[in-house]
């Protein structure tokens, strides 16, 4: 099975503060049964496995994600990330990939979800606290 060539591309989507993992489209992508992300903070390695059909073919690219959210990633935590593709033929391995380094920025709302403004009447917080 071929490398992976064109690896990791960030994207930012316009409407959220999330980025996607895009790569690519090529030959092999209909021969492809998954994929696994390999992604480390720099003190933890981590691997993800997911299957061909989560990842999204757009013309000549393929995405997948939001990372953010599918791999748990921390605000402002710098990750590197690299990726194989498998099937039944085994895995295309990672050998002579860049990594790709990405780091999560701290959430800003969109204006559209920013906080109400504070009531005039005060209510009772039933024991609010951070532990």
């Amino acid at each position: 099975m071929r490398t992976l060539i064109a690896l990791l591309v960030m994207t930012i989507a316009s409407t959220a503060y999330a980025a996607d993992l895009a790569w690519d489209h090529d030959e092999y992508h209909d021969l492809t049964d998954g994929f696994t992300i390999y992604f480390t903070d720099g003190t933890e390695d981590y691997t993800y496995t997911f299957p061909v059909e989560e990842a999204v073919v757009d013309g000549d690219t393929v995405k997948w994600g939001p990372i953010e959210d599918r791999l748990n990633l921390h605000p402002g935590v710098e990750y590197s990330f690299n990726m194989d593709r498998h099937n039944a033929s085994g895995t295309s391995g990672i050998d002579g990939q860049d990594p790709v380094t990405y780091e999560v920025a701290a959430y800003i709302p969109p204006p559209n979800r920013l906080p109400e403004p504070v009531s005039p009447e005060p209510s009772e917080a039933n024991g609010l606290r951070i532990e």
